[in-house]
């Protein structure tokens, strides 16, 4: 409590400054517009990693929950992608290229990030299924605290 006996805020001011900078940055390029991502899934790995990293660093942020939906939705559209912005081609339904490579690099890091851990243990059911959409993709959302953007129309900025 402070002088004026009011309940001062333990957040330090970064906290707030760094979450201002990353949204900023984020509407400034924006998500998505009809279902359809505005960015590559290169960028939408790079959020990921920003949340996940802010998430770290300031876990009693006051508005921590927002950053930790921030996380799963990009995470969640990393995997499920968005109905115009399809992670496997129509006609076969094999995993865009694209993303195929990008997973095998997640892959290869040596960190012990949660984001990296469920981007492994999903290249293993795609590698299983032959680089198709897993059976159990809804399990393994469910598992893993995330869901399909599918159907989702998501805010565009």
């Amino acid at each position: 409590i402070g002088v004026t006996g009011v309940q001062t805020c333990a957040l330090p001011i970064s906290a707030l400054t760094d979450y201002l900078k990353i949204r900023k940055k984020e509407l400034n390029q924006g998500f998505s517009e009809d279902a359809e991502l505005l960015i590559s899934f290169h960028q939408l790995y790079e959020r990921v990693l920003t949340w996940e990293d802010f998430t770290a660093k300031y876990p009693d942020f006051f508005n921590i929950r927002e950053a930790q939906f921030y996380y799963a939705s990009y995470l969640s559209t990393l995997i499920t992608g968005m109905d115009n912005s399809q992670p496997f081609y129509t006609e076969t339904g094999k995993l865009l290229p694209e993303l195929r490579k990008l997973y095998l690099k997640i892959t290869k890091r040596d960190d012990s990030r949660k984001s990296t851990n469920v981007i492994k243990d999903y290249y293993e059911l795609l590698r299983v299924s032959d680089f198709s959409m897993p059976a159990d993709l809804d399990q393994f959302l469910k598992d893993n605290e995330l869901y399909s953007m599918n159907g989702v129309e998501p805010d565009t900025r």
